[in-house]
């Protein structure tokens, strides 16, 4: 017997029920087997910055210039040069009228561009590099009008903060040049960053996040807002990313003080960096092991040494150790944990040459150094003992205390390296 059409009348509602909800678990399993980051809000094209498998593998050439190797107040430093005392010894050099070029003692706020071609594309001669900004702080213009000029560079194809300080954040509004104008360079400019420093820049900055809240008639930049996770590595144009969590002092005050965390990165599993440092978790440690990332030091998940690290950027605002900085001996000691080839020192404070710098480090090199503690004095500040070279030198190497020769050198602005995954060069040291 055939039923009518109209015999279906009454379950009509029920059958498109039960289809709905077939659909719905289809798009549930579809988006389990997704690796997701979080989004925050939907303002201005924000979308989910693209996770990528663990084990997923990429080897690529990567060179990275140094645009800002200073701390926030930069060198030279305002009140060092009108302040009574005159200026230190670095700042006097960072004033200097010189025709060389780099001037080693000038430093502006710690920034970077990394460059690669894609890896898919690595034998097309005729392949574009990719430009990744890390961080615009307040000299970022000032830098980038000498030093991209110097090497070329237009477009920035990315942008990664590693938080939201003024010496990491306040240069994002002078992006404007490359997305507006007449003429401008790019149309929109990513912008990658983790979820507080998204929310604390749309609170100094909404126009930024929301151009609508604008005032007055000027133009505003034109950014595409991508929130990451720290510790789960991106596909950034075809280049592996991680994001890391470290330590950049503490907020909060008595039983409220926590860490105030901020993003140091993993390019590939070549270069580590880490601009603004108190301390890294053994959870970054761990995430570090999980992902590859070469090491010196055995541990109970990898008993045996892993091939060395290329490159490692790391902060070293003193000698000694900050609430907010790593010291000299922190340094040290997170190059020798991560076996690094070459280890770059950055975000110096004022008060000490680039030469006498260079010149500790060089040591740390040749030996491990056996400086009596007689002959030094921890307890000077920094411009002070930045006045006698000898005394700085010595001082520097008992505070250091490798815990065998490596290779460490103090970054400048403008300088380049280079690594190709197994090795690491630069134009200036080597």
């Amino acid at each position: 017997m055939t039923r009518s059409l109209c015999s279906f009348e009454p379950y009509r509602y029920e059958y498109r029920k039960w289809f709905l909800s077939f659909l719905v678990i289809l798009l549930c399993i579809h988006i389990s087997r997704a690796p997701l980051v979080p989004i925050v809000g939907k303002e201005n094209g924000q979308v989910v910055a693209k996770s990528l498998a663990t084990d997923t593998p990429t080897t690529t050439n990567l060179e990275m210039i140094f645009l800002g190797t200073g701390p926030s107040g930069r060198i030279p430093e305002a009140g060092c040069i009108l302040g009574p005392e005159g200026p230190c010894a670095g700042c006097k050099l960072a004033m200097a009228k010189s025709t060389d070029s780099p001037v080693f003692d000038k430093r502006g706020n710690t920034s970077a561009i990394l460059r690669f071609v894609p890896p898919t594309l690595d034998k097309n001669e005729k392949a574009t590099p990719k430009t990744i900004l890390i961080d615009a702080g307040k000299s970022f213009q000032t830098s980038a009008l000498e030093l991209f000029k110097r090497n070329g560079l237009s477009k920035i194809d990315a942008v990664l903060l590693t938080h939201p300080h003024a010496d990491a954040s306040l240069g994002l509004d002078d992006l404007r040049s490359w997305t507006s104008g007449a003429n401008p360079i790019q149309k929109t400019m990513a912008i990658y960053c983790d979820q507080d420093t998204f929310l604390t820049i749309k609170q100094m900055f909404p126009y930024m996040i929301d151009p609508s809240t604008a005032t007055g008639g000027g133009s505003v930049p034109t950014f595409q807002w991508n929130i990451f996770e720290r510790e789960k590595p991106l596909d950034l144009f075809g280049l592996r990313v991680t994001p890391l969590t470290t330590h950049h002092g503490t907020v909060g005050q008595g039983q409220d003080a926590r860490p105030y965390e901020c993003a140091g990165f993993l390019f590939d599993r070549s270069i580590v960096y880490m601009s603004d440092v108190s301390s890294i978790p053994e959870s970054t440690w761990t995430a570090l092991a999980s992902l590859g990332v070469p090491s010196s030091i055995p541990s109970e998940t990898h008993p045996q040494p892993r091939p060395s690290l290329p490159i490692l950027v790391i902060d070293t605002l003193r000698l000694v150790t900050r609430p907010s900085h790593f010291g000299i001996e922190d340094a040290l000691n997170t190059a020798h944990r991560l076996g690094a080839q070459k280890t770059y020192l950055v975000g110096f404070e004022h008060g000490v040459t680039h030469k006498s710098w260079e010149r500790a480090c060089k040591a740390f090199g040749e030996g491990i150094p056996n400086i009596d503690k007689k002959e030094v004095n921890t307890q000077m500040r920094l411009v002070d003992i930045g006045k006698d070279p000898e005394l700085f030198h010595r001082t520097a190497l008992y505070m250091g205390k490798p815990k065998s020769p490596m290779w460490v050198r103090p970054a400048f602005d403008g300088l380049k390296i280079s690594t190709n995954g197994e090795t690491a060069q630069d134009d200036h040291y080597s």
